[in-house]
């Protein structure tokens, strides 16, 4: 029980942690879902409304975290957040083009 203010974080280790909980929701959700998609129990239409939902709530909860631990307000603290995860899922998609194996007719 000290007496005084709490020491003040920098804003930069809250928007990296904030990033980092918004990225381990998503892979551990994914991690959930290829789960749930291997033993059957979701049919495979269902893969892309899991991820979207997945992106929406891991980006939801990066950005509260993000909004109570800055003082630049709520929304420019959230909107920083889901631009970060956006970054990465960006150049993670662009890192891994090359080597993706298209399948079908008319493929990319």
């Amino acid at each position: 029980m000290g007496k005084g203010k709490r020491q003040q974080t920098a804003q930069w280790v809250v928007f990296a942690r904030s990033t980092l909980l918004a990225m381990g929701i998503y892979l551990l959700g994914l991690l959930l879902l290829a789960l749930l998609l291997v033993n059957g129990t979701l049919p495979e239409k269902c893969a892309f409304p899991v991820t979207a939902v997945l992106c929406v709530l891991a980006t939801a909860c990066g950005g509260v975290w993000a909004a109570r631990g800055t003082s630049l307000g709520p929304l420019p603290a959230a909107l920083l957040v889901s631009a970060a995860f956006a970054g990465i899922l960006v150049l993670v998609g662009l890192a891994v083009w090359e080597r993706i194996n298209w399948t079908g007719k008319g493929g990319v």
